[in-house]
């Protein structure tokens, strides 16, 4: 029994060793690729000149500047949201040029959605009022639910009046309904849902089995996989496993970066947890990291949910400042008291010295 014990300890101790050594590796990776995020934006930024030039072809067809200008879209969705949203006022225009209806309410409907994930959640839902459900192509009422859905979770979470926050509850799950009926069950985003509705019922083993199937299923460097590890986070932070959950932020951060995702979420949340633990420097570098993100994105969602945390995290960086300037000043005295101490020691024993030299001449 004795030595059951012994290698129990022994495990445990060893895999928390593991584990914490693991962590430290990804946070090295993590500040690396934080000093490389202009190489990785400079290659985005290459893709999408290569798509605009051929958009410029005067031999190209208006159904080829649709398809191209789809790509663009594709590349500006998280990484800029001014671009993304001309990019897809151009694609509306091309569709009404071509009387291509369907193409019109596909480009209306990927601007209901970059509305809602830059959390303007009522110009989305106006956007989507606009479009007649009975008029939608097959293969788009799948993304109109969504979007719907996505609004109204939205107006719900950020709405203050009770009234109006159950209204928005029972769409959203009106609009969540629908479109589970449709999905189907191995999409991820059917097992997104399923992964959700036990998060939301704190059952954590069962969802976390769904984000290991999802996680398994996606690249890294994909925002994919840095909306799956993200969401793998929050579960562990449900479960209060401080350390995975800082390990699939840190991942989650990771991918954000090379995949130059600037809607992001990880980083800030990552900040949180060092704040915490009273890690003040990686918290400052992290959040003001997410803040450059976010400025560039222009995410009024990701604004909201920075702010305080900034505020937070600055007071605290700046106190920390000023208290090490104390200490510092407290030190600079002390060695200062302790340099002239150290004079007049020297110049009293020079003196005895010289009085002791004195007496042996006299001698």
């Amino acid at each position: 029994m004795k030595n059951l014990t012994t290698i129990f300890l022994f495990f445990f101790i060893s895999n928390a060793a593991f584990s914490s050594n693991q962590l430290d590796s990804l946070l090295i990776k993590l500040e690396d690729n934080m000093k490389r995020r202009t190489i990785y934006d400079a290659a985005k930024e290459v893709r999408i000149d290569n798509l605009k030039k051929l958009l410029d072809e005067q031999n190209a067809t208006l159904e080829n500047k649709y398809f191209i200008l789809s790509k663009i879209i594709s590349e500006y969705e998280k990484y800029s949201f001014d671009s993304a949203l001309l990019y897809i006022e151009k694609s509306i225009d091309i569709a009404k040029k071509l009387n291509d209806d369907s193409l019109e309410k596909e480009s209306k409907l990927k601007l209901s959605k970059l509305l809602v994930t830059s959390g303007r959640y009522k110009e989305a839902i106006d956007v989507l009022n606009e479009i007649k459900r009975s008029q939608l192509p097959e293969d788009l009422i799948n993304l109109y639910y969504y979007n719907f859905k996505e609004g109204y979770s939205g107006l719900n979470f950020y709405s203050t009046v009770k009234k109006n926050k159950e209204d928005y509850s029972k769409l959203y799950l009106v609009y969540q309904d629908s479109l589970m009926q449709r999905l189907s069950p191995s999409s991820d985003e059917s097992l997104a849902l399923i992964e959700k509705r036990f998060r939301d019922e704190r059952n954590i083993e069962e969802a976390l089995k769904i984000n290991s199937k999802r996680l398994s299923e996606v690249e890294q460097a994909t925002p994919e996989y840095s909306q799956i590890t993200f969401e793998r986070a929050l579960l562990y932070e449900l479960d209060n496993n401080i350390r995975e959950q800082k390990k699939y932020l840190t991942l989650s951060a990771i991918s954000d970066i090379q995949a130059s995702v600037k809607d992001n979420a990880s980083l800030t949340e990552l900040a949180m947890t060092f704040f915490k633990e009273g890690d003040i420097e990686r918290a400052h570098n992290y959040i003001d990291f997410s803040v450059e993100d976010a400025e560039f994105y222009n995410s009024r969602l990701r604004f909201v949910n920075i702010s305080n945390k900034l505020s937070v995290i600055s007071k605290a960086f700046e106190e920390r400042n000023l208290e090490q300037k104390g200490e510092l000043k407290k030190m600079l005295i002390f060695i200062s008291v302790l340099v002239i101490f150290l004079l007049v020691t020297i110049f009293y024993i020079y003196k005895q010295v010289k009085k002791l030299s004195y007496a042996r001449k006299g001698l």
